[in-house]
């Protein structure tokens, strides 16, 4: 009896952990965020060249823009999902060379070419882009 319930209380322990990571995550996935800058690539495109960024905040399923003046870098944050060193954010960034970049936005010539973007990830860590 004790081993029985032992073995339930570990089951609904498992399953409140999944459910956790299921409610808090607010992302996107690849495919929508794909279709919201083809659906909304004029109006980022103007709010890129005005350097004002409400209209795309405003755009549902982008939460936040940072900007990287350093280099041209525009970075769209579409959520993220998981816990600690295994949270996942997404979103897409434009950048005016046409070049990939790193998490933090700078070169990453390290990059990857991977199918419909780039790949990297950080030398000696676990971040990846």
């Amino acid at each position: 009896m004790k081993r029985r319930f032992t073995a339930v209380c570990a089951l609904l322990l498992c399953l409140s952990l999944s459910a956790c990571g299921v409610l808090l995550s607010d992302h996107l996935s690849k495919e929508q965020i794909f279709s919201l800058v083809a659906e909304h690539e004029e109006e980022l495109r103007a709010c890129i060249a005005s350097g004002q960024y409400d209209t795309a905040t405003a755009i549902d399923g982008i939460q936040h823009v940072y900007k990287y003046d350093r280099y041209g870098c525009v970075k769209f944050y579409c959520g993220g999902a998981g816990f600690g060193s295994a949270t996942s954010y997404y979103g897409f960034y434009y950048s005016p060379a046409d070049r990939p970049l790193s998490l933090e936005a700078a070169p990453a010539e390290a990059a990857l070419g991977a199918v419909n973007g780039f790949d990297w990830h950080e030398e000696n860590g676990d971040n990846s882009y």
